[in-house]
């Protein structure tokens, strides 16, 4: 995904040619919570971390956003992303 608003870009490993004009690279890994309850699965929450995160980050943010009077299963996925400044 590439977001072309404002002064941050978010780019994915796949694109390997990166502008003439980035200042700076930066790795993230975003981990994404998702609920499965009655009504199927759904993006609850989503956290950024700066390395790739443990057991106890993991943990962390799914409980963060579990609701447990709801009843949900609760998982997460984690993804990897590069955000880049440009020098316009």
């Amino acid at each position: 995904m590439i977001s072309m608003s404002g002064q941050s870009q978010i780019i994915t490993e796949d694109m390997v040619e990166l502008p003439s004009e980035v200042e700076g690279v930066e790795e993230y890994f975003l981990v994404e919570v998702f609920a499965k309850g009655e009504n199927g699965e759904k993006k609850v929450g989503e956290e950024e971390f700066s390395a790739y995160p443990n057991n106890n980050q993991l943990l962390w943010a799914m409980a963060k956003y579990a609701q447990p009077e709801k009843k949900w299963d609760v998982c997460c996925h984690v993804q990897k992303y590069y955000r880049y400044r440009s020098i316009f």
